[in-house]
């Protein structure tokens, strides 16, 4: 069984029309920069841009605490990255979802979440957690 990660920044078009387009991509560069730095020891780790504010990471072979460590460790990471550039207070949004071996690529992960009911994610071996905060 694996892990997928969703980060998705929150109020991203606030953080672009009151701090400026510079300031947006700046944010999401630290966040892609914590996040590769993060995960880039952890074997067949990967990690997309799936939308214009919205990352995805797929730990393969992980259980769900050593992911939610993960995900702390990115937090504390863009963080520490984002003083570092005189920058605070954004945030974003993540959801940490589970897959089994029905699973066999993130272009079948996403087709399963998007294109399935909800009800009947369980039997695609797809299992979601709380949204959690990266504050």
């Amino acid at each position: 069984h694996g892990k997928t990660v969703i980060f998705d920044m929150v109020n991203f078009e606030r953080v672009n029309k009151n701090h400026g387009r510079h300031i947006g991509d700046l944010c999401l560069k630290i966040l892609a920069s914590a996040i590769m730095d993060t995960i880039s020891s952890i074997e067949n780790s990967s990690a997309f841009r799936t939308d214009g504010d919205e990352f995805t990471i797929v730990l393969p072979n992980m259980n769900y605490q050593k992911a939610e460590n993960i995900v702390d460790s990115i937090k504390e990471n863009f963080k520490t990255k984002l003083s570092e550039n005189g920058l605070s207070d954004f945030d974003a949004h993540t959801l940490i979802l589970s897959y089994d071996n029905k699973i066999a690529s993130i272009e079948h992960f996403y087709e399963v979440l998007f294109l399935k009911s909800l009800d009947n994610l369980d039997n695609c071996g797809v299992k979601f957690s709380q949204d959690r905060m990266l504050k």
